[in-house]
């Protein structure tokens, strides 16, 4: 399933980190661009933090945190390229 999810984001993922380091009036631009889609991903950021705020130390919490450290870990692994018959990411 990492496999999967490294395949689908792949050069997204890298362009995104490789523009995270440019300049500040362009980072403005973007924002001032993007107002609308910016705020609901802000509200949607809020909701995840006060989640996590408000069930530390509850099981279900600690489930979330094995997810996204799964996740983490596929990061670091190299690309996979398995795929399916029609050439999709594979996702078994």
């Amino acid at each position: 399933m990492i496999c999967a999810f490294r395949q689908l984001a792949g050069r997204a993922l890298r362009e995104m980190t490789r523009i995270s380091g440019s300049p500040y009036s362009m980072w403005r631009d973007i924002a001032l661009t993007n107002k609308k889609h910016l705020s609901h991903a802000l509200l949607q950021m809020e909701q995840k933090l006060a989640h996590i705020r408000e069930n530390l130390g509850e099981r279900e919490l600690g489930v979330e945190f094995e997810v996204a450290a799964s996740v983490e870990e596929g990061r670091k692994t190299p690309p996979c390229r398995s795929r399916d018959k029609d050439g999709a990411p594979d996702l078994g």
